[in-house]
């Protein structure tokens, strides 16, 4: 028996039903991919092991080898899928222990551009000041379904490809921490109560320091990862 032959079958004869799911729930919320891949991964892992004990009658385990890969890949694909979202939800659990604390009790908001190439939609408060749109997270929730609800309550219809998250902002004494994304966009009608500001002149209108700071790496689309 070529093990390494049945290594490769298995894992990607595996893979490619993974593959084949997530294309399948692509536009589902984050949340419910979570769970399909742990669902449909635990499934397979249970098939496969009730396989292995029906056929094995007290031989080489080795005769038995391919059971046991597609247990081990089943188990391993559904791990590794759900993993990959809840990081996308709710970041990344394996981090610091700073970070795990400032990501429960910070206040988490996402900071939302809308634009059109280098026009940007930017919303103006009552003292005058323009800025992006703030939306307050829940932790109850993920942020691309915050997102999601967001887009469709402005009326727009946003695809996963016209969105780019730029960076993070973590402002410490005041426990607050803004996911900066950019959404690309036709058009908005009726603006939505924004204003359509060029990019070049963007930062010559009134805005807060904090807005400052953060519009001018989304306009340059600059990432980064910022604590202060």
């Amino acid at each position: 028996m070529d093990i390494a032959q049945e290594v490769l079958k298995c894992a990607i004869g595996i893979g490619l039903v993974f593959f084949i799911l997530n294309s399948a729930i692509k536009t589902s919320k984050t949340k419910n991919k979570v769970w399909i891949n742990l669902i449909v991964g635990l499934f397979l892992t249970s098939v496969f092991t009730i396989a292995f004990f029906v056929d094995y009658h007290d031989e080489p385990i080795l005769n038995s080898l391919s059971n046991l890969l597609f247990i081990g890949f089943s188990f391993l694909y559904a791990l590794s899928c759900s993993l990959y979202y809840f990081i996308i939800g709710y970041g990344n659990p394996f981090t610091s222990s700073r970070q795990l604390e400032s990501k429960f009790y910070y206040q988490e908001f996402l900071y939302l551009l809308y634009r059109n190439g280098n026009d940007l939609y930017l919303k103006k408060d009552k003292n005058g000041n323009y800025s992006g749109i703030v939306v307050k997270g829940k932790k109850t929730r993920f942020l691309e379904d915050i997102l999601n609800d967001t887009n469709k309550q402005m009326q727009l219809n946003v695809t996963s490809d016209n969105v780019t998250k730029i960076g993070k902002l973590t402002i410490k004494n005041q426990k607050e921490i803004y996911h900066c994304f950019s959404i690309e966009i036709s058009t908005i009608s009726d603006n939505k109560g924004l204003e359509k500001i060029n990019a070049y002149q963007a930062l010559n209108y009134q805005m807060t320091q904090l807005d400052k700071e953060i519009l001018y790496r989304m306009i340059i689309k600059n990432n980064f990862d910022i604590e202060r």
